[in-house]
């Protein structure tokens, strides 16, 4: 009977290091879990924040091209118009002068 109970009290002292020896690897693996989360989370922030960078530095790209090709056609459209007034402005000036003689108001002729 000594036996047995030495016998079981040894499969209950193995049963609790088993116990504890399995709640130890449970604590290391969850750390090890936590561990990996957090970096993998702080990857994921820093890829985030690359690309939110990539990004916004796209964006800023294309708005400077956008506003570049606006004020260039900007230029080249008020460059016509002063080329168009400068070499229409004769005409302009005679058409109003036969326009004011048609009128009589002129008595150079």
């Amino acid at each position: 009977m000594d036996k047995i109970i030495d016998r079981l009290y040894q499969m209950e002292l193995n049963a609790e290091q088993s116990l504890d020896t399995i709640n130890e690897k449970k604590l290391t693996l969850k750390e090890r879990y936590d561990a990996l989360r957090t970096e993998y989370q702080k990857e994921a922030e820093r890829k985030f924040d690359e690309q939110a960078k990539e990004i916004e530095a796209s964006y800023e790209k294309e708005k400077n091209e956008q506003l570049q090709t606006i004020e260039d056609e900007f230029e080249r459209n008020l460059e016509r118009i002063h080329k168009v007034f400068d070499h229409e402005q004769d005409r302009y000036v005679e058409m109003f002068m036969n326009t004011v003689k048609e009128l009589g108001a002129v008595d150079d002729e």
